[in-house]
């Protein structure tokens, strides 16, 4: 019988699915379980309903992990919503004695550090001009009014998770580590500090050259953060 491996769960940011650390795969050590999770309504679970609230896709999300678990070390990492949902993921996981060996987060201060927004309830001009501000939208789907009408829905419902109502601010703090990347293009760079309020242990923040999907320029160093926490190198 095959010795269960270590796992790193993936939550996407606003508009992803499974596929979006695709240029993550082929670098993470295979010795590391792969596990990208994505929210209903798109993806492979393009015919669920899509979700509009934050406690909501934290349950799912939560579903999703507890019936991959191994009993092995593992790691939560997102991407800027993902990021936001991982902390509230890593927080219930912990409530359940089985936290984390760390939650990276990444293009993301954390909660506190953003004025509060609604950015899904912008028309579709705004909406659009946002988007292309964020990067990560390819122009063609924000051109083509068939391929918006799909996409914004997505993008819209996400948004309105990570945004409305205020993060709950009754929680504890987490008790793993959290490393935290951010470009430095970023409006909120200067404040990635934020994330030291969120963990009882240490914040490990760092800087790259870049904009929101920065990741994709700086696949490596990423890779190798994600592996930190089980004193893994990556090889490339």
């Amino acid at each position: 019988m095959a010795t269960e491996q270590p796992q790193l769960f993936l939550l996407h940011f606003a508009g992803g699915n499974c596929y979006s650390f695709q240029f993550l795969k082929n670098i993470v050590p295979q010795q590391i379980s792969f596990l990208p999770l994505e929210l209903p309504g798109r993806g492979r679970r393009i015919r669920e309903a899509l979700l509009h609230d934050r406690e909501a896709a934290v349950a799912d999300y939560m579903s999703q992990i507890r019936k991959l678990r191994n009993g092995q070390p593992f790691v939560v990492y997102g991407h800027s919503m993902g990021a936001s949902l991982g902390l509230r993921v890593v927080q219930e996981l912990e409530k359940l004695g089985d936290g984390p060996q760390a939650l990276v987060v990444t293009g993301n201060a954390g909660p506190g550090a953003y004025e509060p927004r609604n950015r899904y309830r912008m028309n579709d001009e705004d909406f659009k001009s946002e988007l292309r501000k964020l990067g990560g939208a390819p122009e063609e789907v924000l051109s083509n009014a068939e391929m918006f009408e799909f996409f914004g829905r997505i993008m819209r419902a996400d948004f309105e998770v990570v945004e409305k109502g205020p993060f709950p601010a009754a929680i504890d703090p987490v008790q793993c580590p959290i490393y935290a990347l951010m470009g430095d293009a970023e409006e909120s760079a200067q404040r990635i500090g934020n994330w030291q309020q969120m963990t009882q242990a240490k914040a490990h923040t760092r800087l790259l050259p870049g904009n929101h999907f920065f990741i994709n320029e700086h696949a490596n160093t990423l890779a190798q953060t994600l592996m930190q926490p089980y004193g893994l190198p990556v090889v490339y």
